[in-house]
């Protein structure tokens, strides 16, 4: 499995490492719930790339704002799942630059145990390497 280079300098690079790591992990799904802006973003329903604006210059299908436009307060960056676990579970990866602090509402889900915050790949890896393992306790 490749394995990322660090330093990470923004929470932009920092999760862009975790997606492009994962997809090197057989069996692993990454959903990405948050859009970060950025100069130009893809079209989900035709797939043009398109600068900063409301509406895909293609297709006229709307695009996400890249600031959380719809997005629960507390919703963690990334969903990731194993072919391996049962149907509908999925750990929840926030990811954090080297200096970037939790929200409350991101803070309170840490509290309750409901999701990882993570600050560089080996942060995601292990994350997932303890969800595997609690996993593993659950089915015996």
């Amino acid at each position: 499995m490749r394995q990322p280079s660090a330093p990470y300098t923004s929470e932009e690079q920092v999760q862009r490492t975790i997606i492009e790591g994962m997809q090197w992990m057989p069996g692993v799904t990454v959903l990405q719930t948050s859009h970060r802006a950025s100069s130009t973003r893809t079209c989900t329903k035709c797939r043009t790339k398109n600068t900063i604006q409301q509406a895909c210059v293609a297709c006229g299908s709307f695009l996400p704002s890249g600031h959380g436009y719809g997005a629960t307060k507390g919703v963690p960056d990334l969903l990731v799942t194993r072919d391996s676990w049962p149907v509908g579970f999925w750990v929840g990866l926030e990811v954090k630059g080297p200096k970037t602090p939790l929200s409350p509402e991101q803070a309170a889900l840490l509290e309750k145990g409901r999701i990882y915050v993570v600050r560089s790949w080996e942060d995601a890896a292990a994350a997932l390497a303890r969800a595997q393992r609690a996993m593993e306790a659950l089915n015996g």
